[in-house]
């Protein structure tokens, strides 16, 4: 019987050969006739194929079996195989790790109960020692617990070691789900009756699932299919615990007939374990979102049989990042300060901050510590791509929007770095506290609450940069972390997303923002920017901005001749475009890092967008920067720049940033300020131009300080900040528009009558001159005054000479 299959497979391949050789010639008939053999062989190798005998669930299980050579010592061996795994990874860690975990304080609290079932879910982003906790468990207890993998996944070298447990466990639950789907007939599809898998009546039915579990732990001495009541029996002599990792679906498609979809094999695996009185603990990203709360429900016919205790670990309880050497604490107080230290472990992400210390083998005392710690960052988002596939690139924008360090949805867990966000008043508990443990209620519907709050609602959020700026470091990508995607491009597809938040609801969280979007996105971009190699600062800004020029910084400064003065303005680049993270208003006096800078947005609070602060130098002092953002519909004119530019400079700020999407004609000798002993240097770079960037500069002899001015052209028809929604001349209008309006409705005097009779020739007038739908204003200013006002502005205004702008 095996022979004849093997002939025919034998003469599909030679088929296949011969329409290969016919596909050379170009021969048309030939092609048909090899082509006509091929679909033959096929047919009969599939006919024959089909007249096989269907093999038993029982046979296929006891094959892997066979295979695999799985038997009772394979718990123990697996757990020796992680011994060797965490020895190596914790070393000399072990005791203490062991010590910190939370899942024997889990196990503890149980065995107070013999009658009630704990459904445990520890809830962390990636690289929050999730997995290490489950291995480092089950390698101590061999006897009693069992970890393995949901689904075919061998992403990670810790899950190797489980893979033959991950094999057999998976194919059991997908030998039962086929069982089911094939038991389902049509008189209970036309009948009515509900064929999803949460109505399964488990007691009815005997499970491989159950088999298996019964075999591995020594209770049969086959995987046959055991009942559910058998099962029990097991649990009353001793406390028998399953782990499973990455209990998060890839997918979310619920099962269509006789197709399984994943979030049901989950909830399968949940209902089955619980109500066979297995202790599940299932460890994921935002599981308890789009999984758990099904996954612990209860049908009609089981509920308040199956008592259970439902209890979620969240990241606070899991073990903090322990250093491995004395070289690596070194290190950590050469960038941050030793006082520091204890802060930063408790909490930065465990994974992130080993993989950057594995970058450890330069002479540390050589680079300064922004350098170094720049450095070390620089490439270790690529390395982490490449484990977590679902890294997200408006979550990596997330990280670097103000805003975005609030309130978010719980999906930054599973595509970010994310942390939960489940206590009230934000109030997060200490490290390992029995707070970090949190026991969740359930109602008579089924929803689970956490403090009251149906899980739902729940929310995540980042750490703050002042706690974890490794993770913001990391996180930036030397400047570049969306590959080779820059900073509008994933702008663009961001605000395509947010438009169908059921996608992806990270797009919708970076699209908060303490401004105007442009204003957002300004901040974001300088501070990736300030995560690149200092001399790639300016084609590194043009690239985020949509086209890149590659020049070096010191190539763009090869026109100032005064090498002094060439110097002194690298010096303001390259220190105000220096290792930023994200910093409320207010914070950066606490901020005295000399590893990294701070980027605050004002929203214009102080007379300006943004401020930000290089990091401290070895004098003690840092340089500063003003940043300025104006998403207007028409192009800035000369006047208006020049007030702008006047605004800015007026704070003493090393480096003025502003960028908006179209400026009209100037002259740069005129809207740079003047007085006091001050060089300035003028960098004007336009989105649709052919010339790289645009210089100016003014050397003072003598001068005592130098100073930067950067101007950028992003274009009027450039998305999304070309929208009309998003202009902020026309939401202001709109507002006033609709104040006018309000007050209208109120009021039936002769003046307001007389106003909004005015409004509405107001409104024709511009509307005739420029094809709008309703006027606009501009901070408050009358549109048509201020259009008279720039034309004579600029009627009076030269135009600059060929020297005066100097093609860089």
């Amino acid at each position: 019987t095996r022979d004849k299959e093997l002939i025919s497979a034998w003469e599909v391949e030679v088929a296949k050969a011969k329409l290969e050789q016919a596909r050379a010639t170009r021969d048309k008939e030939l092609i048909f006739q090899a082509q006509k053999d091929l679909d033959h062989h096929n047919s009969e190798l599939a006919s024959y194929r089909a007249s096989l005998a269907f093999p038993t669930d029982y046979q296929v299980l006891s094959a892997l079996v066979s295979k695999l050579r799985l038997s009772r010592l394979s718990l123990e061996d697996a757990a020796n195989g992680l011994k060797e795994y965490l020895k190596n990874v914790l070393e000399p860690r072990n005791s203490n790790f062991s010590y910190l975990n939370p899942i024997d304080r889990v196990v503890a609290a149980a065995s107070n109960d013999n009658v009630v079932t704990v459904s445990c879910m520890i809830e962390a982003c990636s690289g929050s020692g999730k997995s290490l906790c489950a291995a480092d468990y089950f390698s101590r207890h061999p006897t009693t617990s069992l970890y393995f993998v949901f689904e075919y996944v061998h992403e990670q070298e810790i899950y190797s070691r489980v893979q033959d447990l991950t094999c057999i466990m998976n194919a059991a639950i997908d030998l039962d789900l086929q069982q089911y789907f094939r038991s389902i007939n049509v008189f209970k599809i036309v009948s009515g009756e509900s064929t999803e898998i949460s109505s399964i009546k488990l007691e009815d039915y005997s499970w491989n699932v159950l088999g298996t579990l019964g075999y591995l732990f020594g209770k049969t001495t086959t995987p046959a299919k055991v009942t559910v009541q058998q099962a029990r029996t097991w649990m009353s002599q001793q406390k028998l615990w399953v782990m499973v990792d990455e209990a998060i679906p890839r997918e979310k498609k619920k099962s269509s007939f006789g197709v399984v979809g994943a979030l049901d094999r989950l909830v399968f695996l949940k209902r089955i374990l619980r109500n066979a009185g297995f202790h599940c603990i299932m460890l994921g990203t935002n599981t308890l979102v789009m999984n758990f709360n099904e996954a612990t429900r209860q049908t009609l016919d089981s509920r308040g049989k199956n008592k259970q205790t439902i209890i979620c670990v969240t990241h606070r309880a899991l073990p903090p990042m322990m250093l491995r050497s004395a070289k690596q604490r070194i290190l950590l107080k050469r960038l941050f300060g030793e006082g520091k230290i204890s802060l930063l472990l408790d909490n930065v992400n465990p994974w992130l901050c080993n993989v950057f210390l594995e970058g450890l083998n330069v002479d540390i005392s050589v680079e300064d510590p922004a350098t170094l710690f720049r450095n070390l960052a620089y490439h270790v988002l690529q390395r982490l791509r490449s484990d977590k596939k679902n890294l997200n690139d408006a979550s990596l924008y997330s990280m670097f929007q103000i805003a975005s360090h609030e309130a978010m949805s719980q999906t930054q867990i599973l595509q970010g770095f994310g942390l939960l966000n489940a206590w009230p008043g934000g109030e997060v508990p200490a490290r390992g506290s029995p707070q970090s443990i949190v026991e969740m209620s359930q109602t008579n519907d089924g929803k689970l609450l956490l403090h009251g709050l149906d899980i739902h609602h729940l929310t995540s959020k980042f750490a703050s940069s002042l706690l974890d700026p490794i993770t913001v470091a990391v996180s930036a990508g030397g400047g570049k972390p969306f590959k080779e995607r820059s900073c509008l491009a994933v702008l663009t597809r961001i605000h395509e997303e947010a438009a169908r938040p059921s996608n992806d609801p990270t797009a919708v969280d970076a699209m908060q923002r303490d401004g105007n979007l442009l204003e957002s996105f300004g901040g974001v971009v300088v501070m990736l920017t300030s995560w690149s190699h200092p001399d790639d600062i300016l084609s590194t800004l043009s690239f985020h901005c949509g086209r890149e020029v590659k020049s070096k910084v010191m190539n763009v400064l090869e026109r100032v001749q005064n090498q002094e003065a060439a110097e002194g303005f690298r010096q303001v680049l390259t220190s105000c475009f220096s290792n930023l993270v994200p910093l409320r208003i207010g914070e950066e006096h606490v901020n005295e890092s000399t590893a990294y800078g701070c980027y605050m947005r004002c929203k214009n609070s102080q007379r300006r967008d943004g401020i930000f602060y290089s990091p401290v130098g070895q004098d003690g002092s840092r340089k500063s920067g003003g940043a300025e953002f104006k998403n207007r519909r028409q192009a800035v004119s000369a006047s208006q720049l020049k007030k702008i530019v006047k605004k800015l400079s007026r704070h003493g700020h090393d480096l003025l940033f502003f960028m908006a999407p179209k400026l009209r004609k100037f002259e740069s000798e005129r809207i740079l300020p003047r007085g006091g002993k001050e060089s300035w240097l003028l960098l004007h770079w336009r989105k649709n131009d052919d010339v790289p960037w645009h210089t100016f500069h003014r050397v003072v002899q003598g001068a005592q300080r130098y100073r930067v001015l950067i101007l950028m052209e992003l274009g009027l028809s450039t998305n999304p900040f070309g929208l009309r929604t998003m202009h902020q001349d026309a939401l202001k209008d709109e507002v006033r528009l609709s104040k006018r309006r309000r007050a209208s409705k109120g009021s039936d005097s002769p003046s307001l009558r007389t106003e909004c009779k005015s409004d509405k020739s107001e409104r024709a007038r511009v509307n005739s001159r420029q094809g709008e739908a309703s006027t606009r204003t501009r901070d408050g200013c009358d549109l048509l005054a201020l259009h008279e006002e720039e034309r004579h502005s600029e009627a009076k205004q030269v135009p600059e000479s060929a020297d005066a702008i100097d093609q860089g």
